[in-house]
């Protein structure tokens, strides 16, 4: 059984950690993916890279973004709003793993 830290949530989904199975769960819409840190790490900063290149698109409720998830042979197709919505979770998590690490790492 899954023990989870929310390490971030908003309207439109959650950022969860697991210690137990060190996996990072993380639902946007009715997207749910449990990453490796390394994944969801590398998720986050492709998320991040195609928000900074597509940010100032003036359709921006237009799907017109395809993203490879990290699972094989799947795409998330997102709108430029869709992709900040997702991008300020996933930011937002890291955030606050970056804050785990520091305040949470057992002193020597």
């Amino acid at each position: 059984m899954c023990e989870n830290t929310n390490l971030h949530n908003n309207q439109y989904g959650y950022v969860m950690e697991c210690k137990k199975c060190d996996h990072i769960q993380m639902r946007f819409g009715n997207i749910a993916l449990a990453l490796s840190h390394n994944k969801f790490s590398e998720l986050a900063q492709a998320v991040y890279n195609y928000y900074c290149d597509k940010q100032h698109c003036k359709c921006r409720n237009q799907k017109c973004i395809y993203l490879q998830s990290p699972a094989q042979n799947m795409m998330l197709v997102l709108s430029v709003n869709e992709l900040e919505q997702v991008n300020d979770l996933l930011q937002s998590a890291l955030l606050s793993l970056d804050l785990n690490e520091i305040f949470l790492k057992p002193t020597i």
